[in-house]
């Protein structure tokens, strides 16, 4: 937990790939489930993936400062698997859009090139994954399929589509 909070600090300043760390990510790390993938940092697109207490706002200014009151399907197979949600990141509003880029969070740019943006629902994944800053993401689509793609594609773990629907999704 300690080296993405400080991968974070280090790389996502202009990139913009994070929206937010969760305040209690060491403690998150502690007390993490021992599953099979226990103790794997993951951040969670936010997309609604509800975890009671935790803020998720879709990228959008119409939901910012809405908290979770339940845990998402998603969320419990993850942590029930041992992986670590440590916070959240950015995604085109609401997931529609074909950029990563709101007025909510601003521009997500592309570790490749600053003057380009990341693309689609994941860029803020995409981003991240690219530069290191974790061990894995959780990715979504918005036909509900979950990937879990690794930095160094060490881990890949993916449902078969349909298997987590977008209502468990959205908690």
């Amino acid at each position: 937990a300690d080296l993405v909070v400080r991968a974070v600090a280090e790389v996502d300043g202009d990139l913009n790939a994070v929206v937010g760390l969760y305040p209690d990510v060491v403690e998150c790390a502690e007390t993490a489930h021992r599953g099979p993938f226990h103790g794997v940092p993951t951040l969670l697109k936010d997309l609604f993936h509800g975890d009671p207490g935790r803020p998720t706002e879709a990228g959008s200014r119409l939901a910012q400062g809405w908290v979770s009151q339940t845990r998402s399907e998603l969320v419990r197979r993850l942590k029930q698997g041992g992986f670590v949600p440590l916070g959240r990141t950015t995604t085109s509003e609401f997931g529609v859009m074909g950029t990563t880029e709101t007025l909510a969070e601003g521009r997500t740019c592309s570790p490749w090139s600053r003057e380009h943006m990341a693309g689609g629902s994941s860029g803020g994944e995409g981003a991240a994954t690219l530069t290191s800053v974790e061990g894995s993401v959780a990715v979504t689509g918005v036909n509900g399929k979950v990937q879990v793609n690794s930095v160094n594609d060490d881990i890949t773990v993916r449902d078969v589509t349909g298997d987590v629907s977008a209502e468990t999704i959205n908690g």
